[in-house]
């Protein structure tokens, strides 16, 4: 379950692209738990992408090192979500949320490709896109589930997300020069 946790974090990585987003609490009725799923699985699916550039570009072993946790994390995560979905009877719908996070994963993934220092744009998109997944899981994902046994899963998700984000700073701090 902590893996799982740890790789809808990483997913998270599309959303944080855009800085200074806030994100507010809608009514429980906006998100249906099958686009919580939706948004799930593409926050999944942007940290898969992510890590792969990140392995196939980085020169540093640490970064390629925590890169692949990211990728196997958020495999394990999306693997979790569509499993639980599935035996939850929760439609997997692509919604407003899922849309905008799918597009935030090209725009991640092309900053990334164009980037000087790849290193050092990956930890700090990690970083920023993990706060970000934290303030989504918080103030969206997790007050609007209905299902009982899936808002558990996004709060386990949540404690992966933190500690994904406790890993990033701590790498980032150790292979980016002040």
């Amino acid at each position: 379950m902590k893996l799982f946790v740890s790789l809808l974090i990483l997913a998270a990585t599309a959303y944080a692209q855009i800085e200074n987003t806030t994100i507010s609490k809608p009514n429980s009725k906006d998100l249906s738990d099958g686009e919580i799923a939706a948004a799930i699985i593409s926050i999944n699916e942007a940290e898969i992408q992510t890590g792969q550039d990140a392995i196939s570009l980085s020169r540093t072993p640490e970064v390629r090192a925590y890169a692949k946790a990211m990728i196997d994390q958020n495999q394990t995560n999306e693997e979790i979500s569509r499993k639980l979905s599935e035996k939850r009877n929760i439609e997997i719908r692509d919604g407003e949320l899922s849309r905008k996070l799918q597009r935030q994963t090209r725009e991640a993934d092309g900053s990334l490709q164009r980037a000087v220092d790849l290193d050092q744009t990956y930890l700090r998109s990690q970083v920023r896109m993990h706060e970000n997944a934290l303030q989504l899981l918080d103030n969206v994902l997790i007050p609007s589930a209905r299902d009982e046994h899936f808002r558990e899963h996004l709060m386990n998700t949540r404690m992966a997300v933190q500690l994904q984000l406790n890993h990033a700073k701590q790498l980032r701090a150790a292979v980016i020069p002040l």
